[in-house]
């Protein structure tokens, strides 16, 4: 995994490539994703003490759109009208258990058998800047107390 001093680097050079100009927000906020090793949400990044006073979060939001059509960020769905954001940082490679009832992320470890269908469609397919990243939707054990009374997973409600 590459360092914050590289991931920025990193970042930095896409938009150079792209001719993008860098603002102070478009910097500040790809320093802050830089830092970031789990997706953040809009609110998140927005709140950040480099961030806030800044830019306002159409701002920010017009920002991270812009660098996810650069590629320079991906993002994560959580649920409906929910994305989360991290640099896409070509070679590193994620998998998230995410919860579909309060949204909450977190990392899962490498999958092997991702790694091997990466390789497998880099040389046989032919493909170039694979990369994975996996998502698992499920209920985490705080929602699954919160609604234990019987009610199928399925129809648990979806909290902010």
């Amino acid at each position: 995994m590459r360092t914050t001093a590289e991931r920025l680097a990193w970042a930095r050079g896409l938009c150079g490539k792209a001719q993008l100009r860098m603002t102070p927000a478009r910097e500040r906020i790809l320093g802050y994703l830089a830092r970031q090793r789990m997706p953040v949400n809009l609110d998140t990044i927005t709140e950040a003490d480099e961030i806030r006073g800044l830019c306002d979060p159409t701002t920010v939001y017009r920002s991270l759109m812009l660098l996810n059509e650069l590629n320079v960020v991906r993002q994560v769905s959580v649920r409906p009208k929910i994305r989360y954001f991290i640099l896409n940082v070509s070679a590193e490679t994620s998998a998230y258990l995410i919860c579909r009832c309060c949204g909450a992320v977190s990392e899962l470890p490498p999958l092997r058998q991702a790694f091997d269908l990466e390789r497998h469609v880099t040389t046989v397919r032919g493909y170039a800047e694979v990369y994975h990243e996996l998502e698992l939707y499920g209920v985490c054990p705080e929602c699954q107390r919160t609604f234990k009374r019987g009610v199928p997973s399925h129809k648990l409600p979806v909290r902010v």
